[in-house]
This record gives structure tokens, C-alpha cells and sequence, in this order.
């Protein structure tokens, strides 16, 4: 074998060499991409489920002992709350729309899907279906971001005032719907 060919030999080698390594990288490159998407994922989960704490949390504000009261006045129709009343109802407001914010700002950024959107704006339309809350808004919506602000009367203006439930007298009617079946 002469020199010649031992150089075409090793210039063989080498191409071969550098094509292995080719084959690597995109291998690894591959590998790093899923991680990169699982790794997304994850994240998005995390954020979903800060987002779900946060609504466990107000959920949790609006179930304590006096705030339930009030609200369930409120559901009744009640219009007569006394001024430390009328803050602790703006505060349990203001909660659910702060909520309502900081998820509206991650679905936008991407960090949040659009159920648990979807979920925060349903149950906020709910409460702002009510006079009182309605009222509240009123008083307080310039205290909130534009696009926080717009979104919130885009929400008000598709939902009717609620009437005053008898929370009791709805339950036990369709407890007596279910037995009956």
C-alpha cells in the first residue's frame, strides 16, 4: 500500500469519522427537543395549577363563615349591607376579578390554557350577575387595568341582572327532582 493510499485511506476514515458524529448530533438534537416540549408541558401544568390554587383560595375567602353570610344576602337580594359590609363584599369582588387578572394576562402569554380561562371568567360572571356586585364594579372598575376593565364589561353586558334565589327552596326542589326519579 503506498502512501497515496494510506492518505486516501485516512481522509476515508475521517469523512466517515465526521458523518458518525453528524449522525450523533441529530440524535442529541432530537433527544433535547423532547426534553424541550416536556419541560413546556411541565411548565404549563405548574402555571394551570397556580392558577387553580389561586381560585381554590378565593373560593376558600368566599366560603369562610362571614363572607358566606353576606353572600348568601346578596343571593337573596338583599340592597341593605352597612359600610364595612359594602368592603368586605368590594374585597371578596376585587379577589375574584384580581384572579381573574392574573389569569387572563398568563392565557395571553400562553402559560395558561383556555379551560382554566374559561373556568375563571365562568365563575366570575356569575357573582357579577349579581346587583350588588354589579354595583360594586361600577364603583371600582377604573381602579383596574383597561383591558382587565373592558374584558369585565364585555362579561356583564352578555349576562342578565340574577334575580333573587331562595337558595333553600331551589335545593330542596331539586333534591325532591332527583328522588322522585
Amino acid at each position: 500500500m503506498s502512501l497515496s493510499d494510506l492518505a486516501a485511506l485516512g481522509s476515508f476514515i475521517s469523512g466517515l469519522g465526521v458523518l458518525v458524529s453528524l449522525v450523533f448530533l441529530y440524535f442529541q438534537l432530537r433527544q433535547i427537543g423532547v426534553q424541550v416540549k416536556q419541560a413546556e408541558k411541565y411548565q404549563r401544568a405548574m402555571m394551570n395549577q397556580g392558577a387553580l390554587a389561586g381560585t381554590r383560595e378565593i373560593i376558600q375567602a368566599f366560603a369562610e363563615p362571614h363572607s358566606a353570610a353576606l353572600l348568601s344576602r346578596v343571593m337573596a337580594g338583599e340592597r341593605d349591607f352597612t359600610a364595612i359590609e359594602l368592603y368586605q363584599l368590594s374585597m371578596l369582588l376585587r379577589q375574584s376579578l384580581i384572579g381573574l387578572q392574573d389569569t387572563l394576562f398568563q392565557h395571553r402569554e400562553g402559560l395558561i390554557d383556555d379551560g382554566t380561562l374559561e373556568n375563571a371568567f365562568r365563575a366570575n360572571r356569575t357573582t357579577l350577575a349579581q346587583p350588588v356586585f354589579r354595583t360594586i364594579w361600577m364603583q371600582s372598575r377604573e381602579t383596574f387595568a383597561p383591558e382587565v376593565a373592558s374584558r369585565v364589561d364585555k362579561l356583564i353586558s352578555d349576562r342578565p341582572v340574577a334575580k333573587p334565589v331562595d337558595s333553600v327552596a331551589r335545593f330542596q326542589a331539586n333534591l325532591a327532582k332527583i328522588i322522585a326519579s
